[in-house]
């Protein structure tokens, strides 16, 4: 039995296979008083072959997304079609349930799923892979707790169910 399901809403851009690994494309809002903070309004779960199980992001997380200077947002910027890979990223990131090269690694994976091109991908995987070690050693024992909440590594034979 598939941990996923068609998702739904789609963005406007892409067909519906791009996303065969989400469950959902992730629907957000800005975080009120804070220019570059989302948070998450539904659950969803991507399934990462890297893993091999599906990473559940819960509702409620909040995120900045893709942390791209300003001056290079004409290239990537904060959110857009790579923003699911963003919101796994980020949350892999933060609780600290897998190694940081594994996170990185769903990472581009991720991008790959949803038609982000090879370029572009590799870009932004090796901004993670030389820069994310600076985010990832300022992680407390408080933040690290406090992130799991927001993540659940479902195994395949695990419920479907997502709150």
């Amino acid at each position: 039995m598939s941990i996923l399901t068609t998702p739904s809403p789609l963005p406007p851009t892409g067909p519906t296979d791009m996303y065969d690994k989400f469950s959902a494309f992730p629907l957000s809002r800005r975080v009120p008083g804070s220019e570059d903070m989302r948070v998450l309004e539904e659950t969803f779960t991507f399934y990462s072959d890297v893993l091999s199980v599906g990473i559940r992001v819960h509702k409620g997380y909040q995120s900045d997304l893709a942390s791209v200077p300003r001056l290079f947002w004409r290239l990537i910027p904060p959110d857009g079609k790579h923003s699911p890979a963003a919101w796994v990223h980020d949350v892999l990131y933060e609780a600290e349930v897998v190694p940081r090269k594994a996170a990185d690694d769903v990472f581009r994976e991720a991008l790959k799923e949803l038609g982000v091109g090879a370029l572009k991908r590799n870009i932004m995987y090796w901004a993670v892979r030389l820069g994310g070690g600076l985010t990832w050693d300022k992680h407390t024992d408080e933040s690290i707790y406090n992130a799991r909440t927001f993540v659940t590594l479902v195994h395949p034979e695990e419920s479907t169910h997502e709150d």
